[in-house]
């Protein structure tokens, strides 16, 4: 796997620069984070946790094992499509019921 889209991994631990991961097939990897990456985990480590999902994008692999990623996704399975949420939105007011009721028209 040298130059791979994406990539789903569960957040084991982070030491250094370092991100200790463990991939869908429960191999273990390491992904290199920048200083982006790595102040971006520093504010979410009060809700990263051992087990928590992360999506890689554009990933490039070192080593063996050793990876780089030019995105890190925090739970994507938590993504909210925007269009839907505007559907709640309506001239006359707005309602969370006003997404079903779009859907059923």
């Amino acid at each position: 796997m040298k130059n791979t889209k994406s990539l789903r991994i569960l957040f084991q631990s982070f030491q250094e620069n370092n991100l200790i991961a463990q991939t869908d097939a429960h191999q273990t990897i390491c992904l290199i984070c920048n200083e982006n990456q790595q102040q971006e985990l520093a504010d979410l480590s009060s809700v990263l946790h051992q087990g928590t999902i992360l999506n890689l994008l554009n990933i490039s692999e070192i080593e063996a094992n050793t990876f780089t990623a030019e995105f890190l996704i925090f739970e994507p399975d938590y993504l909210v499509d925007t269009s839907s949420l505007a559907e709640c939105f309506k001239p006359y007011g707005h309602h969370p019921l006003n997404y079903s009721l779009s859907r059923l028209q």
